[in-house]
């Protein structure tokens, strides 16, 4: 999901916020990359600095293979899905989740009988092109059990979210059981 192929130079990017510089590091060495990771500064639109962590690979052979698989550069929003065996499908769905999701839980109060009782508000949401939240919509559905919920247009992109405590569980679980490699701050 943070990552890119850009055609004219045969790179592959991959940039990440600067606290999850430990996430690149692990990456580059599963891919057994010599390239650096850079450490970059941006200015926001409201003029706040914020620094990011980047590694870029230039491999004619990777970004072939990755192009070979279906990814296309300027892809934010039209991301297409790969369609992959259903034992794939959580890993490459924490992928994207990692990238432009979250998970959120509060505790709430409730009055039911006119007594107050704390209750869990959780919500799990993921923020992208819509053919891709429709992939990520059905997979959760037929592999999860996850009761519907739509993907829904929010601002320049499109959202889905979970928002029961019992459905963002088996979320949870349908993303992180057996999984090997994620965002530690995302799990």
């Amino acid at each position: 999901a943070d990552g890119c192929i850009k055609t004219k130079s045969n790179c592959v990017s991959i940039a990440l916020a600067v606290k999850d510089v430990e996430h690149l590091y692990r990456f580059k060495k599963d891919v057994e990359s010599e390239h650096p990771i850079k450490i970059e500064q941006h200015v926001t639109f409201d003029g706040a600095v914020k620094e990011s962590c980047a590694l870029r690979i230039s491999s004619r052979k990777l970004h072939h293979d990755l192009e070979n698989l279906g990814f296309t550069p300027n892809k934010s929003c039209h991301e297409q899905p790969v369609d992959l065996p259903e034992n794939l499908r959580p890993h490459y769905i924490r992928g994207m989740f990692d990238g432009d999701g979250w998970f959120s839980c509060n505790v709430i109060s409730v009055v039911k009988a006119g007594k107050r009782y704390p209750q869990l508000d959780s919500e799990f949401g993921i923020g992208m092109g819509s053919e891709m939240l429709a992939y990520i919509k059905h997979c959760l559905e037929v592999d999860a059990g996850v009761r519907p919920y739509s993907v829904k247009p929010y601002k320049s992109i499109f959202r889905y979210r979970v928002t029961s405590h019992k459905e963002v569980l088996k979320v949870y679980h349908y993303l992180y059981d057996n999984a090997e490699t994620y965002l530690p701050r995302k799990y």
